[in-house]
């Protein structure tokens, strides 16, 4: 599900932090979060999940390599990928909020929303 807004009162300079806070979801959610995020209440928004996708990607981490020091290296492959997967779609989130469309990351953005004040998490 995706929302469309309007970028036209935001500068290029601007929005390129949308795509910014997802290289690096963790860390440039932070980074984002300080140097941007009391200016800004979407680019907030997109912070904290930026944030909560990078513990995603580090919990899912520690979880499939458990399997490689329990004997089971192929499975810890499999985290690999699904890292690999849920960075690529951090990318693209940061990419379509970049130009306007802000997408809904399943149980992130719930989160997300409680924690920047931005919108309510009701239906």
């Amino acid at each position: 599900m995706a929302t469309k807004t309007d970028n036209k009162s935001t500068s290029e300079d601007d929005r390129i932090w949308y795509i910014i806070t997802y290289v690096v979801p963790l860390l440039t959610g932070i980074l984002t979060l300080i140097v941007k995020g009391e200016h800004d209440k979407r680019l907030k928004l997109h912070a904290f999940q930026s944030i909560f996708l990078g513990i995603a990607i580090i919990i899912v981490a520690i979880v499939f390599n458990i399997f490689f020091f329990i004997g089971l290296g192929f499975i810890s492959i499999l985290g690999s990928f699904i890292n690999l997967l849920l960075w690529l779609y951090g990318l693209y989130v940061g990419f379509e909020a970049y130009n306007g469309k802000d997408l809904v990351i399943p149980t992130i953005t719930e989160y997300a929303k409680k924690y920047s004040g931005v919108g309510s998490s009701k239906k």
